[in-house]
Protein backbone atom coordinates (compact mmCIF):
# COMPACT_ATOMS: atom_id res chain seq x y z
CA UNK A 1 0.00 0.00 0.00
CA UNK A 2 1.57 3.55 -0.87
CA UNK A 3 2.30 6.28 1.73
CA UNK A 4 -0.43 9.25 1.58
CA UNK A 5 2.00 12.25 1.04
CA UNK A 6 2.24 14.65 4.17
CA UNK A 7 -0.37 17.05 4.55
CA UNK A 8 2.24 20.03 4.38
CA UNK A 9 3.14 19.09 0.63
CA UNK A 10 -0.86 19.36 -0.27
CA UNK A 11 -0.94 22.47 1.19
CA UNK A 12 2.06 23.52 -0.39
CA UNK A 13 1.03 22.56 -3.72
CA UNK A 14 -2.22 23.92 -3.53
CA UNK A 15 -1.07 27.24 -2.27
CA UNK A 16 1.56 27.70 -4.98
CA UNK A 17 0.15 27.01 -8.48
CA UNK A 18 1.85 27.16 -11.66
CA UNK A 19 0.49 30.12 -12.65
CA UNK A 20 2.29 31.89 -9.20
CA UNK A 21 5.14 30.25 -10.19
CA UNK A 22 5.31 32.23 -13.65
CA UNK A 23 4.01 35.36 -12.24
CA UNK A 24 6.93 35.00 -9.72
CA UNK A 25 9.35 34.40 -12.10
CA UNK A 26 11.61 37.63 -13.15
CA UNK A 27 11.62 36.55 -16.83
CA UNK A 28 7.98 36.61 -17.20
CA UNK A 29 7.25 40.60 -18.04
CA UNK A 30 10.00 40.30 -20.69
CA UNK A 31 8.39 37.25 -22.43
CA UNK A 32 5.19 38.64 -22.19
CA UNK A 33 6.47 42.48 -23.71
CA UNK A 34 7.98 40.36 -26.52
CA UNK A 35 4.55 38.32 -27.46
CA UNK A 36 3.10 42.05 -27.92
CA UNK A 37 6.14 42.95 -29.55
CA UNK A 38 6.08 40.00 -32.12
CA UNK A 39 2.20 40.49 -32.68
CA UNK A 40 2.12 44.01 -33.25
CA UNK A 41 4.91 43.72 -36.04
CA UNK A 42 3.22 40.90 -37.76
CA UNK A 43 -0.09 43.29 -37.58
CA UNK A 44 1.60 46.48 -38.55
CA UNK A 45 1.82 46.04 -42.48
CA UNK A 46 -1.70 45.34 -42.38
CA UNK A 47 -2.98 47.78 -39.81
CA UNK A 48 -0.65 50.48 -42.05
CA UNK A 49 -2.15 49.14 -45.50
CA UNK A 50 -5.96 49.26 -44.33
CA UNK A 51 -5.71 52.63 -41.88
CA UNK A 52 -8.18 54.85 -43.20
CA UNK A 53 -8.54 52.76 -46.78
CA UNK A 54 -12.27 53.28 -47.32
CA UNK A 55 -11.77 57.23 -46.66
CA UNK A 56 -8.98 57.67 -49.27
CA UNK A 57 -10.96 55.33 -51.65
CA UNK A 58 -14.03 57.20 -51.36
CA UNK A 59 -12.47 60.33 -52.21
CA UNK A 60 -10.71 59.15 -55.03
CA UNK A 61 -13.88 57.26 -56.18
CA UNK A 62 -15.72 60.78 -55.72
CA UNK A 63 -12.67 62.60 -57.59
CA UNK A 64 -13.15 60.44 -60.55
CA UNK A 65 -17.18 60.98 -60.68
CA UNK A 66 -17.77 57.25 -59.14
CA UNK A 67 -19.82 56.33 -56.68
CA UNK A 68 -18.90 54.79 -53.41
CA UNK A 69 -20.13 52.51 -50.74
CA UNK A 70 -17.93 51.20 -47.95
CA UNK A 71 -20.11 47.92 -47.77
CA UNK A 72 -21.71 45.23 -50.32
CA UNK A 73 -24.94 47.29 -51.19
CA UNK A 74 -25.27 45.31 -54.90
CA UNK A 75 -24.98 42.18 -53.77
CA UNK A 76 -22.15 41.30 -55.25
CA UNK A 77 -20.84 38.30 -53.48
CA UNK A 78 -23.76 36.37 -54.78
CA UNK A 79 -21.49 35.64 -57.89
CA UNK A 80 -20.01 32.30 -57.37
CA UNK A 81 -16.75 32.88 -58.77
CA UNK A 82 -14.23 30.12 -58.56
CA UNK A 83 -11.08 32.69 -58.34
CA UNK A 84 -12.75 33.71 -54.57
CA UNK A 85 -14.56 30.59 -53.93
CA UNK A 86 -12.67 27.51 -54.64
CA UNK A 87 -15.27 25.03 -52.45
CA UNK A 88 -18.68 24.79 -51.50
CA UNK A 89 -17.98 26.12 -47.96
CA UNK A 90 -16.26 29.28 -48.88
CA UNK A 91 -18.10 32.21 -49.08
CA UNK A 92 -16.35 35.82 -50.09
CA UNK A 93 -17.76 39.62 -49.03
CA UNK A 94 -16.66 42.79 -51.25
CA UNK A 95 -16.01 45.95 -49.14
CA UNK A 96 -14.48 49.65 -50.19
CA UNK A 97 -17.18 49.25 -53.78
CA UNK A 98 -16.62 51.82 -56.22
CA UNK A 99 -19.27 51.95 -59.18
CA UNK A 100 -18.03 53.27 -62.36
CA UNK A 101 -20.69 53.87 -64.73
CA UNK A 102 -19.33 54.40 -68.37
CA UNK A 103 -23.00 54.76 -70.21
CA UNK A 104 -23.49 51.16 -71.71
CA UNK A 105 -20.92 50.05 -69.14
CA UNK A 106 -21.43 49.67 -65.80
CA UNK A 107 -18.03 48.30 -63.88
CA UNK A 108 -18.11 47.22 -59.83
CA UNK A 109 -14.21 47.65 -58.44
CA UNK A 110 -13.86 46.28 -54.86
CA UNK A 111 -11.61 44.92 -52.09
CA UNK A 112 -12.73 41.30 -51.23
CA UNK A 113 -11.85 38.76 -48.88
CA UNK A 114 -12.64 35.01 -49.14
CA UNK A 115 -13.30 32.81 -45.88
CA UNK A 116 -14.86 29.80 -45.13
CA UNK A 117 -18.27 28.76 -43.10
CA UNK A 118 -18.49 26.15 -40.47
CA UNK A 119 -21.39 24.83 -38.68
CA UNK A 120 -21.00 24.24 -35.20
CA UNK A 121 -23.19 21.80 -32.62
CA UNK A 122 -24.40 23.76 -29.12
CA UNK A 123 -26.54 22.91 -26.43
CA UNK A 124 -29.85 21.67 -26.66
CA UNK A 125 -29.61 20.82 -30.18
CA UNK A 126 -28.78 24.20 -31.77
CA UNK A 127 -25.98 24.53 -34.26
CA UNK A 128 -23.83 27.87 -34.83
CA UNK A 129 -22.57 29.13 -37.75
CA UNK A 130 -18.80 30.72 -38.18
CA UNK A 131 -16.69 31.74 -40.09
CA UNK A 132 -13.17 30.57 -39.83
CA UNK A 133 -9.54 31.02 -42.19
CA UNK A 134 -10.31 34.11 -43.76
CA UNK A 135 -8.12 34.77 -46.90
CA UNK A 136 -5.95 37.82 -47.91
CA UNK A 137 -7.87 41.09 -48.85
CA UNK A 138 -7.18 41.61 -52.73
CA UNK A 139 -9.09 44.23 -55.53
CA UNK A 140 -11.06 43.28 -57.74
CA UNK A 141 -13.89 44.44 -60.91
CA UNK A 142 -16.73 42.61 -62.08
CA UNK A 143 -18.21 43.49 -65.06
CA UNK A 144 -21.44 42.61 -67.33
CA UNK A 145 -20.30 40.96 -71.09
CA UNK A 146 -22.55 40.49 -73.93
CA UNK A 147 -21.79 36.73 -73.80
CA UNK A 148 -22.73 33.83 -72.35
CA UNK A 149 -19.72 32.21 -71.55
CA UNK A 150 -18.92 28.86 -69.67
CA UNK A 151 -16.80 28.94 -67.01
CA UNK A 152 -12.92 30.01 -68.79
CA UNK A 153 -10.00 31.05 -66.00
CA UNK A 154 -7.19 32.92 -67.06
CA UNK A 155 -4.64 32.37 -63.87
CA UNK A 156 -1.13 33.34 -63.52
CA UNK A 157 1.72 30.66 -64.53
CA UNK A 158 3.54 29.19 -61.61
CA UNK A 159 5.16 25.87 -60.82
CA UNK A 160 1.78 24.61 -60.10
CA UNK A 161 -0.16 24.89 -62.64
CA UNK A 162 2.61 23.86 -65.23
CA UNK A 163 2.75 20.57 -63.52
CA UNK A 164 -1.33 20.38 -63.80
CA UNK A 165 -1.07 21.12 -67.68
CA UNK A 166 1.86 18.25 -68.05
CA UNK A 167 -0.21 16.01 -65.99
CA UNK A 168 -3.82 16.77 -67.77
CA UNK A 169 -2.96 18.86 -71.35
CA UNK A 170 -6.07 20.90 -70.35
CA UNK A 171 -4.06 24.33 -71.04
CA UNK A 172 -4.48 25.94 -74.11
CA UNK A 173 -1.62 27.73 -76.03
CA UNK A 174 -2.56 30.82 -78.72
CA UNK A 175 0.11 32.08 -80.94
CA UNK A 176 0.99 35.24 -78.25
CA UNK A 177 4.62 33.67 -76.40
CA UNK A 178 4.33 36.48 -73.75
CA UNK A 179 0.33 35.33 -72.96
CA UNK A 180 2.04 31.92 -72.99
CA UNK A 181 4.56 32.45 -70.26
CA UNK A 182 2.41 35.02 -68.32
CA UNK A 183 -0.90 33.19 -68.13
CA UNK A 184 -2.47 29.81 -67.92
CA UNK A 185 -6.41 28.62 -69.38
CA UNK A 186 -8.53 26.44 -68.02
CA UNK A 187 -12.11 26.50 -69.39
CA UNK A 188 -15.36 24.30 -69.48
CA UNK A 189 -15.55 24.74 -73.18
CA UNK A 190 -12.28 24.17 -74.77
CA UNK A 191 -14.21 25.87 -78.28
CA UNK A 192 -15.48 28.77 -76.35
CA UNK A 193 -11.86 29.64 -75.46
CA UNK A 194 -10.28 29.53 -78.58
CA UNK A 195 -12.95 31.86 -79.93
CA UNK A 196 -12.39 33.65 -77.26
CA UNK A 197 -8.33 33.96 -77.54
CA UNK A 198 -7.93 36.34 -80.17
CA UNK A 199 -5.51 38.68 -80.48
CA UNK A 200 -7.56 41.25 -79.44
CA UNK A 201 -8.47 40.30 -76.39
CA UNK A 202 -5.11 39.01 -75.93
CA UNK A 203 -3.40 41.98 -76.35
CA UNK A 204 -5.95 43.56 -73.79
CA UNK A 205 -5.08 40.86 -71.13
CA UNK A 206 -1.36 41.36 -71.42
CA UNK A 207 -1.86 45.33 -70.72
CA UNK A 208 -2.14 43.45 -66.99
CA UNK A 209 1.59 42.66 -66.87
CA UNK A 210 1.12 39.39 -65.33
CA UNK A 211 -0.55 40.82 -61.87
CA UNK A 212 -3.99 39.74 -62.78
CA UNK A 213 -6.03 36.83 -62.91
CA UNK A 214 -9.60 36.74 -65.26
CA UNK A 215 -12.65 34.31 -64.98
CA UNK A 216 -15.16 34.54 -67.24
CA UNK A 217 -18.52 33.20 -66.36
CA UNK A 218 -22.24 33.55 -67.47
CA UNK A 219 -22.29 37.02 -68.44
CA UNK A 220 -19.78 38.32 -65.99
CA UNK A 221 -16.09 39.08 -66.60
CA UNK A 222 -14.49 39.00 -62.81
CA UNK A 223 -10.82 40.54 -62.67
CA UNK A 224 -8.16 39.74 -59.46
CA UNK A 225 -5.72 41.56 -58.37
CA UNK A 226 -3.21 41.93 -55.28
CA UNK A 227 -4.63 44.51 -53.21
CA UNK A 228 -4.65 47.70 -55.11
CA UNK A 229 -3.64 51.40 -53.73
CA UNK A 230 -7.04 53.60 -53.72
CA UNK A 231 -5.58 55.62 -55.97
CA UNK A 232 -5.70 52.94 -58.64
CA UNK A 233 -9.05 52.19 -57.96
CA UNK A 234 -10.46 54.40 -61.35
CA UNK A 235 -7.56 53.05 -63.43
CA UNK A 236 -8.58 49.50 -62.92
CA UNK A 237 -12.07 50.04 -63.50
CA UNK A 238 -11.04 52.01 -67.09
CA UNK A 239 -9.14 49.18 -67.84
CA UNK A 240 -12.12 46.58 -67.14
CA UNK A 241 -14.81 48.50 -68.93
CA UNK A 242 -12.93 47.86 -72.62
CA UNK A 243 -13.49 43.94 -72.24
CA UNK A 244 -17.62 43.94 -73.04
CA UNK A 245 -16.84 45.93 -76.44
CA UNK A 246 -14.02 43.15 -76.92
CA UNK A 247 -15.61 40.63 -75.88
CA UNK A 248 -18.62 41.41 -78.33
CA UNK A 249 -16.42 42.05 -81.49
CA UNK A 250 -14.49 38.96 -80.42
CA UNK A 251 -16.90 36.68 -80.35
CA UNK A 252 -19.97 37.79 -82.60
CA UNK A 253 -23.04 36.18 -82.19
CA UNK A 254 -21.97 32.79 -81.68
CA UNK A 255 -21.68 32.94 -77.68
CA UNK A 256 -25.03 35.40 -77.36
CA UNK A 257 -25.91 35.85 -73.94
CA UNK A 258 -29.78 34.42 -72.51
CA UNK A 259 -31.60 38.36 -73.23
CA UNK A 260 -29.93 37.95 -76.72
CA UNK A 261 -31.41 34.25 -77.01
CA UNK A 262 -34.61 35.34 -76.15
CA UNK A 263 -34.56 38.44 -78.18
CA UNK A 264 -33.92 36.08 -81.23
CA UNK A 265 -36.57 33.37 -80.63
CA UNK A 266 -39.13 35.93 -79.96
Amino acid sequence: MTAPLPLSLLDGAAKRPVVDSLSEAWWTPFLLLGVVVAVGLWMLPSLVKHRGRAKKIRRVAVAAGHRFQEQDGPGLANNRFRLLVPDRRSRWVATNVVAADYGSVFVHVFDARTYTEHEVDQLKGRSKTIRRGQGPTITAAIVRLPSNAPRTLITHENLVSKLFVTATRLDLDVESDLFNTSYHVISEDRRFARDLLEARLIDLIVQGEGRMAFEFFGNRLLVTAPLLEPELFPGLAGYVQQFPGVVGAVLGDRWPDASGIETRRT
